[in-house]
């Protein structure tokens, strides 16, 4: 997450587990009960110095993260207004604790990016990420299905190129 220079700001970070299963969101799985900070009366874990490139899980006085769970974390950003505090989000972040014999997505096939434009960043994620239900996907060949009919790779590019133009909206996706 990238935020301008301030001297005068305090910075802190949330992390929560994320549970398929028992969060319909990343939103849903961040207002949950957190693992840092620990203490659930407080909503950020502000120890963070705003020049800071990268973060630490502190190894005490927390709760353990687990190989093969998800996670999600957000920044804030706090600053004292002439009323009163204001604050800025980063967005919602996932990363899971991998395993590391564990396979990673390709994410530089183009026909899983034409999908993501099409799904959505963050239902792509949950879908196609590990432990998603569709973890180990790859495409081949030149066609792909939708609505029950098979039709060539370009269709799925023209579809992309429509959403992008606003000229078709998706109103449901279905994994089968």
């Amino acid at each position: 997450w990238y935020s301008d220079f301030c001297s005068q700001c305090t910075y802190g970070i949330r992390v929560c587990e994320f549970n398929q299963d028992e969060h319909s969101s990343l939103q849903d799985a961040l207002a949950d009960w957190s693992l840092l900070p620990l203490d659930q009366s407080i909503e950020y874990h502000e120890e963070l110095k705003g020049n800071m490139n990268s973060f630490q899980y502190p190894a005490e006085g927390n709760m353990d993260l687990e190989v093969g769970k998800h996670y999600v974390w957000q920044i804030r950003r706090s600053y004292e207004t002439t009323l009163e505090p204001h604050y800025d989000y980063s967005p919602i972040y996932v990363f899971e604790i991998r395993s590391p014999s564990k396979q990673r997505l390709d994410y530089s096939d183009p026909n899983l990016t034409a999908i993501q434009s099409l799904i959505g960043e963050e239902q792509f994620y949950l879908w196609f990420s590990p432990g998603g239900e569709l973890e180990r996907f790859v495409t081949t060949g030149e066609s792909i299905w939708i609505n029950n009919e098979e039709l060539h790779m370009d269709v799925l590019y023209s579809l992309v190129s429509e959403l992008n133009q606003e000229k078709i909206k998706i109103k449901n996706i279905q994994i089968k």
